[in-house]
């Protein structure tokens, strides 16, 4: 199982009645390439990749939200696991999410083992510092 902490960088949380999380993926489409920009009103305005603009009706054919903060689509599981529906790339998607999942999971494992191997040497160092000393009546 993935932390939470970890899957919250990816989205918002949510839970349904019998406890089980879902991560929805904010601004997805920038994973696959694409730079999206939407209206004041939250509309989609343009779509844009490898410097190409893309026609509102082919980014709804991809699966691009049309509105701002409609990431509904697209989901990670506890176990780091991306749920995708109604996308046309969405195996490519699936492969680069969970990579990031897993990268960002072994990069907090790193950081807790250092961060304990750290505590423990201060302790043994701490330890050593201190001379014993004897009270002589």
């Amino acid at each position: 199982m993935v932390s939470r902490k970890i899957l919250r960088q990816f989205g918002n949380a949510w839970e349904d009645s019998r406890g089980n999380f879902r991560f929805y993926v904010n601004d997805w489409p920038k994973y696959l390439g694409y730079s999206v920009r939407y209206y004041n009103s939250g509309n989609l305005m343009v779509v844009v990749k490898n410097g190409e603009t893309i026609s509102n009706y082919k980014a709804t054919k991809l699966g691009i939200p049309q509105h701002r903060g409609s990431s509904g689509k697209v989901w990670l599981d506890e176990e780091g696991k991306a749920h995708i529906r109604d996308i046309a790339e969405a195996e490519k998607l699936k492969r680069i999410l969970e990579a990031k999942v897993r990268a960002a999971s072994r990069l907090e494992e790193n950081y807790t083992k250092r961060k304990i191997e750290k505590r423990a040497q201060s302790k043994s160092t701490t330890k050593a510092a201190k001379p014993k000393t004897r009270t002589v009546t």
